[in-house]
């Protein structure tokens, strides 16, 4: 979640300083995996912090940041993260395994002429975002048997509760639908939701191709959770857009208009909807409890 949000993390341990002989910079392995629990004291809670400072450290140089343990020197350690984020290099590369398969791919980079500390991220997902979306949903379907949380890029960001994504910005209006006379007898339990989405357009990206339409691929997921975090029902879709120059003036103003539906049980339920665009790589998400959303004629009231 963090190499798709490009997030370096600088973790803080806020009990300070302590007497007790805990995990420093000095005293750390150079490998993370190989950490261990480095003079944990009499105390259960020295041990306790110890793993606490490891983890700290782990999340941090994953990440491209770095941790900040044993200290009570907050203004200083404000300081160094200010001015080690504001002094950076952008390296890029091709790699030599061509297969965008979806797979995690290890970064590891050296300087040559002294020891020197790096922060840089440690990693990414090979996925080809150039590839149609038809193309890559089928590949997607082959590989999600081995890892779905590699194939889809919303997933990491969908849990119930964790915090709203805002690199895209967007509204969605939810409408309950009334069931209908005919209604198949395993959908009569069930209430159902039309989904309209306005997706600001500032936050995609969407190239104008010599035929003079805006083209992107978006990927949307709704799930909905039960009180104890089951997933009761799911909607997924690729959208390929192809927008026309007048429609796309219109979506500058209104946002981009897309639509999508949902059928849950009766009950106490929350919606979760998620945007992801395929060429910037940016997450927008929202999370509401479907109990707070009444019908438009009882909303007017």
């Amino acid at each position: 979640m963090l190499g798709a949000a490009r997030a370096a993390i600088y973790p803080v341990d806020a009990r300070g300083s302590s007497t007790a002989n805990l995990y420093t910079a000095e005293n750390n392995p150079k490998n993370p995996e190989d950490m261990q629990e480095v003079g944990a004291g009499p105390g259960r809670e020295d041990g306790e912090r110890n793993s606490d400072q490891i983890d700290e450290q782990i999340l941090a140089e994953q990440s491209g940041g770095r941790a900040f343990v044993n200290t009570n020197d907050l203004s200083g350690v404000i300081d160094k993260v200010t001015s080690n984020s504001s002094h950076f290099y952008t390296l890029s590369y091709v790699p030599t395994n061509a297969k965008m398969d979806g797979g995690w791919r290890k970064i590891d980079v050296k300087v040559e002429g002294g020891k020197y500390s790096l922060s840089y991220r440690r990693g990414y997902f090979a996925v080809d975002t150039d590839l149609p979306s038809g193309v890559r949903n089928k590949k997607a379907r082959k590989l999600a048997a081995q890892n779905s949380e590699i194939i889809d890029p919303l997933l990491p960001f969908m849990d119930l509760g964790m915090p709203q994504s805002q690199q895209i910005l967007y509204k969605i209006r939810i409408v309950p639908v009334a069931a209908g006379k005919n209604e198949p007898a395993g959908k009569k339990d069930k209430n159902r939701y039309k989904i309209d989405f306005a997706i600001d357009l500032n936050d995609l990206k969407l190239d104008l191709g010599a035929d003079g339409l805006h083209k992107g691929t978006l990927n949307i997921s709704l799930i909905v959770y039960d009180r104890y975090r089951n997933v009761i029902s799911r909607e997924d879709h690729a959208v390929d857009l192809n927008i026309k120059l007048d429609v796309y003036a219109v979506f500058q103003n209104t946002g981009l208009q897309l639509h999508a539906e949902v059928a849950v049980p009766n009950g106490n339920f929350w919606l979760r909807t998620g945007v992801y665009d395929q060429r910037s790589r940016k997450v927008g998400t929202m999370e509401i409890a479907l109990a707070a959303v009444k019908p438009l004629e009882t909303a007017a009231k």
